[in-house]
């Protein structure tokens, strides 16, 4: 509820620009204007989708492609789809890997999906290096 007594309604929008002032004990206010964003609000039922794990390994010895596994959870109803981006660390795109965005699609009722992140083999000598996927 806001200062008015309206309330957001987040069936019809899910996303509000509310404005917040603060007034300090001499009178003087700052105002700053806040987003509010929901999304998927009424897809509670279709789960929400993790990593298997938090951090994946792969040596660059001449195999392609890395596995990583997405999982569904808290709910497998309807389709569901997500688009994973790859944003560089230490291994940086095209030299390390071939792709920056990947989509992954859940089928009603699956509940596990592998997507593979092709690996670039270059005869380069180098450490560990670093990419972090976001869903």
């Amino acid at each position: 509820m806001v200062a008015d007594g309206s309330r957001l309604d987040y069936e019809t929008a899910t996303s509000h620009l509310v404005m917040v002032r603060a007034t300090d004990e001499t009178g003087q206010s700052l105002e700053r204007h806040l987003s509010i964003q929901l999304d998927n609000l009424a897809d509670s039922a279709a789960g929400n989708l993790t990593f298997s794990a938090a951090n994946f390994s792969i040596r660059e010895d001449g195999v392609p492609l890395v596995a990583v596994t997405v999982n569904r959870v808290g709910g497998v109803e309807g389709s569901v789809s997500a688009t994973v981006q790859l944003t560089p660390g230490s291994a940086t795109y095209p030299a390390d890997y071939s792709l920056e965005l990947l989509t992954v699609v859940f089928a009603n009722g699956e509940t596990s999906r592998t997507i593979a992140i092709p690996i670039a083999n270059d005869a380069l000598i180098e450490g560990d290096q670093t990419l972090t996927l976001t869903l």
